[in-house]
């Protein structure tokens, strides 16, 4: 879209605006590596909020950069955390619990990896592909 300003001696503007080509309205507003992420697209079958084809090197990267750490030198996640579900703290715990020992620890989810780079923001992760899981490591 391009917008042309003229303006006349008498400090009054015309404005002119012409549409040189139309965007499509369902994806106008989507980040390119994010996906069903609209107010339409998120619901409780939603698997993952990250496009298929996106590389998983390209989404480690995007979380990083949009995390934001805990402050309070947690090494766990709490137990009577209230807006997550029971497996997800024991699964997020028992990883945490091999990285903090020196080991891999494994998770499932993008959430789930995503709490525990709050926990630990240096902590390295591969995804495998042939198990569909996240393999993290210090």
């Amino acid at each position: 879209m391009t917008t042309e300003i003229n303006t006349t001696e008498t400090d009054t503007q015309d404005i002119t605006i012409t549409t040189s080509h139309t965007l499509p309205l369902p994806n106008f507003w989507r980040d390119n590596i994010k996906w069903r992420s609209t107010n339409t697209g998120m619901n409780e079958n939603v698997i993952s909020t990250y496009a298929p084809h996106i590389s998983k090197e390209t989404i480690v990267s995007h979380m990083r950069k949009y995390i934001t750490p805990y402050t309070d030198k947690r090494k766990y996640l709490n137990e009577d955390e209230k807006n997550k579900h029971k497996y997800f703290i024991d699964i997020v715990n028992e990883c945490m619990m091999s990285i903090l020992t020196g080991g891999c620890g494994y998770v499932f989810t993008d959430s789930q990896l995503k709490e525990v780079m709050k926990i630990v923001p240096r902590v390295r992760s591969i995804h495998d592909n042939g198990n569909g899981c996240w393999k993290c490591w210090k």
